[in-house]
């Protein structure tokens, strides 16, 4: 099943996940196409420090990457948090229905 979708309702479908994996694919900062195993509400590895900058203000939403890989304390740990660029978003895969993200005037 495939179904069309603009931007703004991508968004609120991300939301609406409350922590289940979904798949995203969008175009990084470099030009790379990523294709992303992710979810929300991971609080694992929180410092709760905050961040220096609102990810909304810049298109962003902050997800933990389920397949990425980084070193702590000299171990291997699977899971890291990454922003998904909604600007660039071209697909979302949520509960087995694949979205393709329309683009908006102007792109």
């Amino acid at each position: 099943k495939m179904k069309t979708i603009d931007r703004a309702t991508a968004k609120k479908y991300i939301y609406a996940t409350n922590g289940k994996e979904f798949m995203a694919v969008f175009t990084k900062k470099n030009g790379d196409l990523r294709e992303m195993n992710c979810m929300l509400g991971v609080t694992d590895g929180v410092k709760g420090v905050g961040r220096k900058f609102d990810p909304d203000d810049k298109g962003l939403v902050s997800v933990f990457d389920v397949d990425a890989e980084k070193i702590v304390d000299g171990e291997k740990k699977k899971g890291d948090f990454r922003f998904i660029n909604l600007l660039t978003l071209e697909k979302l895969t949520i509960d087995e229905v694949e979205y393709t993200i329309t683009k908006q005037k102007g792109e």
